[in-house]
């Protein structure tokens, strides 16, 4: 629990929230299926839209991603891909169609968290929100990636406008998402991507 600095200022003082107040909670496993935190989406308009668990010795956000363990669980053998995606309702999305993905909490992602998805496959298709977020995400990812110095694999699926995994599996279908992730770019073709638009700014 925590008290809520605005019910301060408001002079309702004394008074504690749960820090999911409000949330749809989801739990926060590591690899062998020990819940060590919780996740938690708004349902209301409300700010932040994800919160975490306060970090202990057992939960490091950095160190954790959404979705591993039951991505395992699920294949039963080594995966060969696992996609990364935003948010846990997108995660939820594409293993109801089949799909094998993680989250990592948030835009932010560390290279910690890179090299334990990297332990149980050896590639990795970025989905991210279709947003400005979500591109800079996909930028700091593809940084990340070139420090890892291992011989794996990472590819973009990349959204457009206000589109997430998520609104195209409840809007457009499965298949649709299937479509994308399999017209994935590899690393290489992003990079020369973003460098291409950035010579294309330099000349205008």
């Amino acid at each position: 629990h925590y008290p809520l600095r605005r019910q301060r200022q408001m002079c309702i003082r004394d008074r504690y929230y749960h820090i999911f107040k409000k949330r749809v909670t989801f739990p926060i496993r590591t690899p062998k299926g020990n819940i060590v935190g919780f996740g938690g989406r708004t349902i209301q308009d409300i700010h932040p839209k994800y919160i975490n668990s306060p970090e202990t010795l057992l939960f490091k956000k950095s160190k954790l991603v959404y979705g591993l363990y039951e991505a395992i669980a699920r294949a039963g053998k080594s995966l060969d891909y696992l996609v990364l995606v935003e948010g846990y309702l997108d995660v939820i999305s594409l293993s109801q169609c089949n799909v094998n993905a993680v989250s990592c909490m948030g835009t932010a992602i560390s290279i910690e968290q890179l090299r334990l998805i990297y332990q149980y496959t050896s590639k990795i298709i970025v989905c991210m929100d279709g947003d400005k977020a979500g591109f800079k995400a996909n930028v700091e990812i593809l940084k990340l990636f070139a420090r890892l110095g291992e011989k794996k694999e990472l590819c973009f699926c990349l959204l457009s406008g206000e589109e997430d995994p998520d609104s195209i599996v409840r809007n457009q279908g499965p298949a649709k998402l299937q479509s994308l992730l399999n017209h994935s770019i590899n690393f290489h073709e992003f990079f020369l991507q973003l460098i291409s638009d950035e010579l294309s700014l330099i000349h205008i």
